[in-house]
C-alpha cells in the first residue's frame, strides 16, 4: 500500500496529520498522532460484510420478534433494584451502561431494547416481556396503547 503523504510502498498506519486521518508510512507516521495499524483493502471488505451480515441478521430479530416491554417498565425495573438495596450508579455499573439510561429508563423516557430488556430481566429477575394478545375471532393482534391516557372511540365501542 502507499503512503498518502510521501507515497512510499511500505506497512502503513492509520495517523492523524493536522486533523486530517491519513494511511501514512513509519517515517510520515512522527507528523501526527497514530490512531492504528492501516488494514487492506481485503480486511477493509471482510468487516463490511461482517457488518452487513451483523445488520441484517438484527432487521431479521425484529421482523420476527413478536415481544414487547410491558407498560409500566420503568415502575418494575425502579422497584426491584430499589429492593435490592442497588444505586442507580452501582445497577448501572452492573448493567454496563450509563447511569443516565438507567434514570431515563426508570422515568419512562427511554424504551430500553429487547436485548436490553433480557439483561435486565436476568440481573433483577423479573418479566418485562409479553407477547401481544390477539384476538381469538379476529386472529389478529389488538394493541392497545397503554402509555395515552387520553380516551378514544375505540375505548368506548365493543367488538361482535
Amino acid at each position: 500500500m502507499q503512503c498518502d503523504m510521501c507515497g512510499a510502498q511500505s506497512q502503513l498506519f492509520r495517523a492523524e496529520v493536522e486533523g486530517v486521518e491519513l494511511n501514512v508510512c513509519q517515517s510520515c507516521s512522527k507528523f501526527g498522532n497514530v490512531i492504528e495499524k492501516a488494514k487492506s483493502k481485503e480486511e477493509k471488505k471482510v468487516e463490511e460484510e461482517k457488518l452487513t451480515k451483523r445488520i441484517v441478521q438484527l432487521k431479521k430479530q425484529k421482523e420476527e420478534s413478536p415481544e414487547r416491554v410491558v407498560a409500566d417498565y420503568g415502575k418494575i425495573i425502579r422497584g426491584k433494584r430499589e429492593s435490592m438495596g442497588l444505586k442507580q450508579e452501582d445497577f448501572a455499573r452492573k448493567l454496563s451502561e450509563k447511569v443516565s439510561v438507567i434514570q431515563k429508563m426508570e422515568i419512562g423516557a427511554f424504551k430500553p431494547s429487547i436485548s436490553l430488556v433480557r439483561k435486565l430481566e436476568k440481573i433483577l429477575g423479573v418479566a418485562l416481556v409479553e407477547k401481544p394478545k390477539v384476538d381469538e375471532n379476529k386472529q389478529e393482534t389488538v394493541e392497545h396503547d397503554l402509555e395515552s391516557k387520553e380516551f378514544t372511540i375505540g375505548d368506548f365501542v365493543k367488538y361482535k
